[in-house]
């Protein structure tokens, strides 16, 4: 859930109502998450490491991906930055848009 009360306007709640009432929609979005977990399990041999640098920002009140996610990054990026937003969850971007969006400016400067 989002953490901030009233974060997501009437307006944007509209759209997402709208938006996940296509037909397909929620199947297409599960089928994400399927995708990714299949793909995961394909993932156990690979020793490759990211050379590019990276920024992940994540809400440590996340409970879909729990900052335990985190752990071991830093093994297979080789130039990361990791921004941990205390009081945001899964919507970190909607819970903390200022932190993400200097976080991001910073990032790419």
């Amino acid at each position: 859930m989002v953490k901030k009360k009233n974060a997501i306007s009437e307006f944007d709640k509209e759209k997402y109502i709208e938006a996940w009432s296509q037909p397909g929609a929620i199947n297409a979005g599960l089928n994400y998450y399927r995708a990714t977990f299949e793909s995961l399990s394909k993932t156990d041999d690979w020793t490759g490491i990211i050379n590019v640098p990276t920024l992940v920002i994540h809400g440590m009140k996340d409970i879909a991906l729990t900052p335990k996610i985190l752990e071991g990054l830093s093994d297979y990026v080789k130039d990361l930055k990791i921004v941990r937003v205390e009081n945001a969850s899964h919507w970190v971007m909607v819970d903390e848009p200022e932190v993400v969006i200097s976080n991001i400016k910073e990032f790419l400067s």
